[in-house]
């Protein structure tokens, strides 16, 4: 039986009846998610995303400043190139004391 949406119980009308939990398997299969991924993260594991942002060497916070800052040279009909914006990211590292030198990526 599938469990609508709404309705996150399934309700028996008989009143001795037991209220149930729709199991992990429905509850992906109603959202079109994988039943492993709603089982990882209900045991609190991370998304990719999420688990990798430690390994960044910018900040979310920075990442969207430099977005930011590309987006208003476009607006203005600048070009917006890459050496420019590495040399912007290795700015807002060195701002940061961090001397490494940036990746390919």
């Amino acid at each position: 039986m599938l469990y609508n949406q709404w309705e996150p119980y399934h309700l028996d009308p008989r009143p001795d009846a037991k209220k149930t939990e729709p199991s992990i398997r429905a509850i992906a299969r109603i959202h079109g998610l994988v039943h492993t991924t709603v089982q990882r993260r209900s045991k609190g594991t991370l998304s990719n995303k999420d688990a990798h942002i430690i390994q960044q060497r910018l900040s979310p916070g920075e990442e969207a400043a430099l977005r930011e800052w590309i987006l208003q040279l476009a607006e203005w009909g600048w070009p917006a190139r890459v050496s420019k914006a590495k040399k912007m990211a290795e700015e807002k590292l060195h701002e940061r004391k961090d001397s490494k030198p940036l990746g390919p990526n």
